[in-house]
């Protein structure tokens, strides 16, 4: 009898140390567990961006043939649905410059020859940063030259060939203009998600090319160059 009462103090003995020092009990710490900080995602830049359906008015006057040239050109990406272009004031600056290149040396080229007069830079963007545009873009440029060419035509020009349509109704978002004295340039910028820049488009088909045309836009565009041969005939500017 003793010796059982005494194995149960000693049992009791047991327990309650066991308590004392947290064995097979909750010492509260795990109501609370500790939550290691977590570092805030930074921000990502956009890597495209779906086209445009309208654009801001541009800036031309109303009588001016850089505003005819960007009404049709944004008509025709519109109804491709490939997006409205912004006009950009740095790109229009670039164009003229290039445009007086041409003129002064009687050439229809996109590049510049530093030994020739007006030159600016040896291509199209290479032109645009010399007119104060920002480097983290990409430039692609078409131009024209004949004789009577106005705004118009310089646009409408460009749609009558595969090689230009494209080149026109790629993934642009920027354009500037220059049409006189017989010669047309249009400069085409993109920036969303350039990270650099340089001389090209994604007509050229390079990795450059982030917005590719759905089936219903290159039906368009098919369906569209089925058409040509129906337009009126009129003499065809050089374009390059």
């Amino acid at each position: 009898m003793k010796t059982k009462l005494a194995l149960s103090v000693v049992s009791v003995a047991t327990l309650l140390a066991l308590a004392a020092c947290g064995g097979g009990g909750d010492d509260g710490g795990s109501k609370n567990p500790t939550t290691p900080p977590t570092t805030p995602t930074a921000p990502q830049d956009p890597t495209s961006v779906p086209p445009a359906t309208s654009a801001p008015a541009a800036t031309y006057p109303s009588e001016d043939q850089r505003l005819a040239a960007y009404d049709a050109l944004n008509a025709v990406r519109l109804k491709l649905g490939v997006g409205a272009l912004k006009q950009d004031a740095v790109l229009d600056i670039a164009a003229d410059k290039h445009l007086n290149y041409m003129k002064l040396n009687g050439q229809l080229t996109h590049l510049e020859a530093a030994d020739k007069p007006g030159f600016t830079g040896v291509t199209p963007y290479d032109q645009v940063v010399a007119a104060g545009g920002t480097k983290d873009q990409w430039i692609g440029q078409v131009a024209s030259g004949a004789g009577g060419i106005d705004g118009k035509d310089c646009a409408n020009g460009m749609k009558r060939t595969v090689y230009h349509l494209q080149g026109i109704t790629s993934n642009q978002e920027t354009v500037g203009i220059s049409v006189r004295d017989n010669y047309c340039v249009i400069n085409f910028g993109i920036v969303t998600g350039a990270k650099g820049g340089g001389y090209g488009l994604a007509q050229w088909g390079d990795s450059r090319w982030r917005l590719m045309p759905s089936r219903t836009t290159l039906l368009t565009m098919i369906q569209w160059l089925a058409l040509l041969p129906r337009l009126p005939s009129r003499p065809t500017p050089r374009q390059i």
